[in-house]
């Protein structure tokens, strides 16, 4: 797929450059992750070696949700290392289907009788800035009315870089 393949979006010509560094700086952080990622497995997988047991999928969904690992990788790593790994083709539906179990509990949790945050992520993926109002403050995190902030995932931490109002 090329830029000059969406002639409706002309600013995507102009901001080419930016472009290029954004997505060269994207490969750069994903080659760190599976660097990072394939210490990681090898480490986890030497731990079950030693148990004599395959690698469980929980252990699996464990190193895709928190550190960013595909399944593809850690099942290679692991069977490089001599460890077993079982990898359903359903790996990415049980995922999805934990974190709308968590998502679930979430709201139904006890909670500080404030409602529930607005997610516009899912309502415009376009949109780019949002205003939204604090409604609690609890340590050194804060809760929004709204939020285009998608929730933490896959390992890619979320990081902003400044706030207004």
């Amino acid at each position: 797929m090329q830029i000059k393949n969406f002639p409706e979006y002309p600013e995507f010509m102009e901001r080419l450059d930016t472009i290029r560094e954004i997505v060269a700086l994207e490969e750069e952080k994903y080659a760190d992750t599976i660097e990072r990622g394939t210490k990681l497995v090898r480490k986890t997988a030497n731990h079950f070696k030693d148990k004599n047991e395959k690698m469980p999928l929980g252990e699996l969904i464990q190193l895709y949700d928190t550190h960013g690992i595909p399944p593809e990788i850690t099942r290679e790593v692991a069977k490089e290392a001599g460890v077993e790994v079982d990898l359903p083709d359903t790996f990415y539906s049980l995922v999805a289907k934990k974190h709308s179990k968590a998502e679930d509990e979430e709201e139904e949790a006890p909670s500080l009788e404030l409602p529930l945050t607005r997610k516009l992520y899912y309502e415009d993926s376009e949109q780019t800035e949002f205003t939204a109002k604090v409604l609690e403050v609890i340590e050194n995190k804060i809760i929004l009315d709204r939020t285009l902030f998608y929730p933490e995932g896959g390992g890619q931490p979320l990081t902003m870089h400044s706030i207004n109002g």
